[in-house]
């Protein structure tokens, strides 16, 4: 009796394991599918509105210093920490898109630690920045990764007394090292893509107000020529 209990239990234990079973192969399938067909990466412009009083009470403070991918070289971010501020804002860099929250300014620095020189001439806002990533071979960086590319804000555009987070922000690159810092484009975008083996950049600019047109524009910029194509609709 005991023995066809036993083997009662062993058939069922073996057809319940089998959907089991299934539902993981699936899964792993489904996500190598995923990252075999993750060919370029995607990154939507960040749409962030803050107000921030002009009399807000402040200390400066830095992120932790950071390694560049593909390099030899670090950054490090300074940004305002507000004493008011409940919503406890980001602080360190953090790849591939996080820069810490009311970030002014970006300092780099060589392999011996030395002080290359800073992203901005004059503080300005630096919402965001894109390092090319790649998600699959184990979240490993792209080895062609030459550029980096920033959300820069260095104009006050609202009038409010500072520059900020809720001013314009426009689209900039930089070599490896915070060199040659370069503004792509100041019409708004809604996001852009590395192409080309970090050659260039693809933008999808946002339409604009009241247009009814249904064509999709896009830009092509190739970074190291610092030109700007229109593909035609």
């Amino acid at each position: 009796m005991k023995n066809k209990f036993t083997k009662t239990l062993i058939v069922i234990n073996g057809i319940l394991l089998i959907p089991i079973l299934l539902y993981f192969m699936v899964e792993i399938f489904n996500e190598k599918l995923k990252n075999d067909n993750n060919d370029f990466d995607e990154y939507e412009m960040p749409n962030i509105k803050e107000e921030i009083e002009i009399g807000d009470e402040y200390k400066i403070d830095n992120s932790s210093v950071f390694k560049i991918p593909n390099s030899e070289n670090y950054m490090v971010a300074s940004y305002k920490h507000f004493k008011n501020k409940n919503n406890y804002p980001e602080t360190e860099i953090i790849l591939p898109y996080t820069v810490p929250t009311y970030t002014f300014n970006i300092t780099f620095l060589d392999r011996e630690f030395n002080t290359i020189g800073k992203l901005l001439e004059k503080n300005g806002s630096i919402k965001s920045m894109y390092i090319p990533y790649e998600y699959n071979n184990r979240n490993k960086v792209r080895k062609e990764l030459k550029y980096l590319s920033f959300s820069i804000a260095t104009d006050d555009t609202n009038k409010d007394g500072t520059i900020n987070i809720s001013d314009e922000h426009y689209l900039y690159v930089t070599d490896l090292n915070g060199k040659n810092l370069t503004l792509v484009t100041e019409k708004k975008l809604k996001q852009y893509q590395w192409i080309n083996n970090g050659e260039e950049i693809i933008l999808t600019y946002e339409p604009e107000d009241n247009s009814k047109s249904e064509n999709l524009e896009l830009g092509i910029y190739n970074v190291k020529s610092k030109t700007l194509r229109i593909p035609k609709n």
